[in-house]
C-alpha cells in the first residue's frame, strides 16, 4: 500500500491524498480503512472510486472496494480541505484489509499551520 498525503500544509488550504493498493495475491474484499483521528477537522470533499460499502467500525473510517485479482492495483484518490477550527495537526492510521483480517496499516502525521 503506497500513500501520499501532505505532511505539513495550512488551516484552510486544500489537501490531495492518493493510495494505491497493489495485491501481491488475491485479496476477496480490499477494505480502506481512515482513523478519525486523522480526519478530524477535515472536510472530505471526493473520494474516487466510490466504495461499494461505506461503514464505521472501533475508531475507523472503512472504505470496501471488493476483490482484487492477484497483480491488481487500485488507486484511490481523495481530496479534502482543511477546517478553520484544525491548528497543530492530526495523527492516525491508514489500515487495508481483507474484510476483517489485517493486512497491512501505516501511521500518518498531518502538521497544521495557522
Amino acid at each position: 500500500m503506497g500513500v501520499q498525503i501532505p505532511t505539513v500544509i495550512r488551516n484552510g488550504e486544500f489537501l490531495e491524498t492518493s493510495i494505491d493498493i497493489r495485491a501481491n495475491m488475491a485479496i476477496a474484499d480490499a477494505t480502506l480503512a481512515i482513523e478519525t483521528g486523522l480526519w478530524r477537522d477535515i472536510t472530505i470533499n471526493t473520494m474516487i472510486p466510490a466504495a461499494t460499502e461505506e461503514t464505521f467500525k472501533e475508531g475507523e473510517y472503512r472504505f470496501a472496494y471488493g476483490p482484487l485479482a492477484e497483480g491488481e492495483t487500485l488507486r484511490v484518490k481523495i481530496d479534502g480541505q482543511i477546517n478553520p477550527p484544525l491548528f497543530g495537526g492530526n495523527a492516525g492510521y491508514i489500515t487495508l484489509y481483507d474484510g476483517e483480517r489485517l493486512i497491512g496499516r501505516r501511521h500518518f502525521r498531518i502538521k497544521v499551520h495557522p
